[in-house]
């Protein structure tokens, strides 16, 4: 067990440490029950960090991230091995699903922290973390679907707010649903975002916020084009929609 007087004073050092700690929970995922609360803790310390330097929070839930794609890799064994009895196996509840609230609640907060003048697509100069806790809570969706209920409260308080990086919140939310697993209750409730999605999509929009929508749009279309097409007049409304909107940019 790591001592609680560890503080963390070195970025290279801790960069070490989250190194050390991915390896740790791998090696003795079987056991780590026992011992990860010692590591949220400290992670949970470089999370806080997020107003001396962004990279302690960016390091820290990278480290959730290497956690969720390795759980993913053990349920993936297990469901395709004849016999998965013999193979590791995943925790319940899994170590990524019990940090995901958590996660959740801090990319809420981390809106706060994002420039409401920074509207280009392209910024070499922005930090990661939005970034990066997105692919996190992305992974974490894909290997534990009843997050959506959650995430789906965050979107519609997100998006029903005045300020355009609350929306833009909210639909890369959306974004994190969009893919595996594939469910219809998810597909509907997408589906149902169309509207919103457009209207973000129209060339006079924040790039950040237009390029975002017109992404989710796109995989919308391309995972759930059933139900697209269940709405019929709707369907044929928003195909023309997205077809003026590209010609307007011509």
């Amino acid at each position: 067990v790591l001592p609680n007087s560890f503080e963390i004073n070195d970025f290279d050092l801790y960069e070490n440490l989250i190194d050390l700690l991915n390896i740790i929970v791998e090696k003795f995922y079987s056991q780590s029950m026992n011992f990860m609360q010692t590591i949220s803790d400290y992670i949970l310390y470089g999370i806080n960090l997020v107003e001396v330097d962004q990279r302690y929070p960016y390091l820290s839930i990278k480290f959730w991230l290497q956690v969720a794609i390795f759980e993913d890799e053990i349920i993936e064994k297990c469901r395709c091995s004849s016999n998965p009895e013999e193979e590791i196996q995943p925790l319940q509840p899994l170590l990524s699903e019990i940090e995901f609230e958590s996660l959740l609640q801090f990319y809420v907060n981390y809106v706060e922290f994002i420039d409401v003048d920074d509207v280009n697509v392209e910024n070499n100069q922005r930090t990661k973390v939005h970034q990066i806790l997105i692919s996190t809570l992305k992974s974490i969706y894909k290997i534990v679907p009843s997050t959506f209920n959650i995430i789906k409260e965050v979107i519609e308080i997100e998006i029903s707010k005045d300020k355009w990086i609350n929306v833009y919140s909210g639909i890369l939310l959306l974004y994190t649903i969009c893919n595996e697993p594939f469910d219809e209750e998810v597909g509907s409730y997408l589906v149902s975002q169309m509207d919103l999605l457009i209207q973000c999509s129209v060339p006079d929009q924040i790039p950040r916020l237009r390029y975002n929508s017109l992404l989710v749009i796109g995989l919308i279309f391309q995972n759930y084009p059933h139900i697209i097409l269940e709405q019929e007049e709707l369907a044929d409304k928003w195909i023309q929609q997205l077809i003026d909107i590209f010609q307007a940019t011509l």
